[in-house]
């Protein structure tokens, strides 16, 4: 658990530490350097029992002290507890226990539950519906199923972060010591990288029964990420462009033998479904694909044939390009597995 003047968000995150089923667990804690009540908090909560250390470090990033919180872990398996967010009481131990049965996964992840500043619900609760998560996983969103890698990695091609927050993830230790730790080379979204190296890499065991909150506030550390301008885009077009050239001796022969068209075709993508959620009303939109139709664009003639079919799905259901790709090569996407 990264901290720094965590106080207003603070107690809930520890009261749902306290209250886990699984109660083989170690808190550590790296503040950077807090002068609100963090820490005397935290030596409350340690008073209550539990394994709980605590260090301090500069003020030189969230993914730099989570790094440092790693390092200083001892345990099999980390979770990364944001200070402002919250958990199921059995999150931990439905995780750990999938990670247990399924060793060749070197992540679990669960469902989100979006909170608002106050800790309540948000209105629209997109992530089950909207997310490329869900988009993705259809039927299966709230079902236990292994997402076979490089599915979720190439996924991030799209341009749209796959796993929404680092909450609903549990993480083999030795992914770490394979694939590396979180670089801050891209500011505050540069989990994303790390997430599509990961899953590029490794198969993620979904667990559907369980959930980790993302709460959504001003003060967040992706608050200010300029999701959706030219920046950022220019942030995600590098990190997909890096994750893919280090993960490139773990992908299958399969994929390397069509990844550098793989990569065109999604960038097109990625530029188009840019281009189309910008675009203010329907004569706008029209006009646009009709260009790009005169282009040749594939993606234009994707979503002109859905429209014809009266799918009217795409470009929401772009995911499925990807699972065509893996399909044509013949790679597994998802397996369905137990549910208890």
């Amino acid at each position: 658990m990264p901290t720094l003047n965590s106080e207003a968000f603070l107690a809930p995150r520890l009261e749902s530490i306290r209250r886990q089923t699984l109660t083989d667990w170690e808190l550590v804690v790296v503040d950077s350097q807090s002068d609100d009540a963090t820490l005397a908090m935290i030596d409350a909560f340690t008073e209550q029992g539990g394994i709980v250390r605590v260090y301090q470090g500069p003020r030189d990033g969230i993914y730099t002290n989570i790094n440092r919180s790693i390092e200083y872990a001892q345990g099999e398996y980390i979770y990364i507890a944001t200070s402002d967010d919250t958990m199921a009481d059995d999150c931990l131990e439905k995780m750990a226990n999938t990670l247990d049965r399924h060793p060749d996964c070197g992540l679990a992840h669960c469902p989100l539950r979006l909170l608002d500043s106050q800790g309540d619900a948000v209105r629209d609760n997109w992530w089950p519906v909207r997310s490329t998560f869900a988009r993705s996983s259809g039927v299966m969103v709230d079902q236990n199923h292994i997402r076979k890698a490089p599915y979720d990695g190439l996924l991030h091609m799209l341009g749209k972060t796959v796993y929404t927050s680092l909450t609903q993830l549990l993480i083999r230790r030795s992914l770490f010591d394979g694939i590396g730790l979180f670089r801050s080379d891209w500011g505050s979204i540069s989990d994303y990288y790390w997430d599509m190296r990961a899953s590029l890499t490794t198969d993620t065991a979904h667990v559907g029964d369980t959930w980790a909150s993302w709460r959504v506030h001003d003060t967040q550390a992706t608050a200010s990420a300029d999701v959706g301008q030219n920046k950022h885009t220019a942030k995600v077009d590098e990190m997909i462009d890096r994750a893919l050239a280090d993960a490139k001796d773990d992908l299958p022969v399969e994929v390397l033998g069509c990844l550098d068209a793989w990569r065109e075709d999604a960038k097109a993508l990625r530029r188009f479904l840019q281009s189309m959620r910008r675009m203010g009303g329907r004569s706008r939109r029209w006009a646009f694909v009709t260009g790009q139709l005169l282009k040749g664009s594939a993606p234009a003639r994707r979503y002109v044939g859905g429209k014809l079919l009266r799918t009217e799905s795409w470009p929401e259901d772009a995911p499925g390009v990807i699972a065509d790709w893996l399909d044509s090569v013949g790679l597994q996407t998802v397996d369905r597995i137990e549910t208890s």
